[in-house]
């Protein structure tokens, strides 16, 4: 079915329709040269071109009406009818060819208009299309059944996402605000240690200071220098540097004495 955007175009149904009936009428002048078993393969090709390029001229015979040269596309269109029941009798006599005579008469009879039918073939045969097509509708409603659940079933993946990602936005605001205090605390410690090393550092200082002190001390046996009062002199000595006041006390000393 045709699904282009330009309806009724005739230089789109010359691009679809010609080079589809072209391979058609090469793919019939090679079966004659073909062999009986072969000709039989490449006839059931045909008949399915053939099917679907019938399909392509129903679809433009409804966009006949909605071209805007319609005149034009439906001369255009009735040229490629013709030239498609040409391709189909050929179609039909080649796949006849080698049929024997009552097989082809058997076919033949098999094949009856729908004008040559009785009204009651007509009803069984619109009995028999109804049929097939409440077994296509309802084989297109399970599809759409189908679909619907495959819907349903996205939707509640999705609900489930959804709500799985509400939850992780929950974990990493409550991880973003554990590492924020977790942050504070190490830079309290690490101000708080910062400051108490400070103290040991100058504990350490001083008492190797003491300890250097000390070693010092004894290493080279530090003794105080001897007074004058301590130095041991002569009595001459005395005399000689005697003062008045000494001179008082000296004989006061000896008149006691």
């Amino acid at each position: 079915v045709s699904t282009q955007s330009t309806w009724g175009d005739v230089a789109e149904l010359i691009e679809e329709l010609d080079p589809r009936l072209a391979e058609i009428e090469k793919a019939l002048q090679k079966t004659k040269k073909l062999d009986q078993s072969k000709r039989q393969n490449q006839l059931i090709m045909t008949q399915v071109k053939l099917r679907e390029i019938s399909s392509w001229l129903e679809t433009y015979e409804l966009e006949a009406f909605h071209s805007k040269n319609p005149k034009e596309f439906q001369q255009t269109l009735e040229n490629y009818k013709k030239r498609f029941q040409k391709l189909q009798t050929e179609y039909e006599y080649q796949l006849t060819a080698g049929m024997k005579q009552e097989d082809l008469y058997a076919a033949r009879s098999q094949k009856k208009k729908i004008e040559d039918m009785t009204s009651y073939e007509l009803v069984e045969m619109g009995d028999k299309y109804q049929g097939q097509g409440k077994d296509a509708l309802g084989r297109i409603k399970g599809v759409i059944d189908q679909g619907y659940v495959a819907l349903d079933d996205i939707s509640q993946n999705l609900n489930k996402q959804e709500d799985q990602l509400v939850h992780m936005k929950e974990n990493l605001y409550s991880i973003q605000s554990t590492a924020k205090r977790v942050r504070r605390m190490l830079n309290h410690m690490l101000r708080q240690f910062c400051t108490d090393k400070m103290l040991i550092f100058l504990f350490v200082v001083a008492l190797i200071g003491v300890v250097v002190l000390v070693w010092l001390r004894n290493f080279y046996d530090f003794k105080p220098q001897p007074t004058l009062e301590d130095i041991p002199v002569s009595y001459t000595h005395l005399r000689a540097h005697e003062t008045p006041e000494h001179l008082v006390c000296r004989l006061l000393l000896e008149k006691k004495k």
